[in-house]
């Protein structure tokens, strides 16, 4: 097996992002575009049996998340769920939930609320 001269090597071309902590796409669709689509469509088709109005709703709901990330820095869909209250694994409870902190944990302060 021959080594390939360093001519060779530069003369291939290969893609890089622009950004080193750009995130992945496929299709030209982010992995958050790309899990929601899925997801709708797998309920439309494994639970009503809809594919086509699965299908269809997907890339709908997938370009208006384009629509709405355009021109946002990255996180901001994540950032737009957690301020409508809506919890994530890892971090404290959304202000919505929790209407203040203490050194108690979160839930016994949210349990107590709910009392």
């Amino acid at each position: 097996m021959e080594r390939e001269s360093l001519y060779d090597l530069q003369k291939k071309q290969v893609e890089t992002p622009l950004y080193l902590d750009e995130t992945p796409s496929i299709l030209g669709f982010d992995v958050d575009e790309l899990s929601l689509g899925s997801g709708i469509y797998i309920i439309f088709y494994v639970l009503l049996n809809m594919q086509g109005l699965g299908l269809l709703l997907a890339f709908i709901l997938m370009f208006i998340l384009r629509k709405l990330k355009t021109g946002k820095p990255r996180g901001y869909v994540q950032h737009f769920f957690y301020s409508l209250g809506i919890p994530f694994p890892n971090l404290p409870l959304p202000p919505k939930i929790v209407s203040r902190y203490s050194v108690a944990s979160p839930i016994l302060l949210f349990e107590e609320r709910e009392k």
